[in-house]
């Protein structure tokens, strides 16, 4: 529920996984022992081929869909996160443009190379409490 709160209707979500968290979800799919005596269940679909090619799978809750995406980003200490973005609170901001500096060694800016291309552009976020971050323990 908290997942969807910020989803304004639309009911889907990306959700990028690490393997661990992925394992916990196929573990739980169909009638588990744990689910099956709970009286709940969990529906994940098999592997699906998404717009731009990434091999996903989609969790349904009662709320709204997961598309479960594993990212190798998540792979070693963040194993068992998913981090799911609201992606109408994502942005692409330049802070400042690309250009071109040479021989910076006589400005305050030197960094140990002398000729470089330098900008700062990167990813806002706003309404941080859209975004979620999940850790299974």
């Amino acid at each position: 529920e908290k997942v969807f709160q910020y989803d304004e209707g639309q009911g889907t979500k990306i959700a990028f996984i690490g393997p661990g968290a992925l394992s916990y979800w196929s573990k739980l799919d169909g009638t588990s022992f744990f689910a099956g005596k709970s009286g709940w269940n969990v529906n994940l679909s098999d592997y699906k081929s998404s717009q731009l090619g990434y091999n996903i799978r989609i969790l349904e809750t009662p709320h709204g869909l997961l598309y479960l995406t594993p990212t190798k980003a998540l792979k070693y200490e963040y194993n068992k996160t998913m981090v799911i973005p609201t992606m109408e609170n994502l942005e692409y901001v330049v802070y400042e443009s690309n250009e071109f500096k040479n021989d910076i060694k006589k400005d305050d800016d030197y960094d140990g190379i002398k000729d470089v291309y330098r900008g700062d552009i990167g990813l806002g976020i706003s309404l941080i409490e859209s975004h979620n971050l999940i850790n299974i323990v």
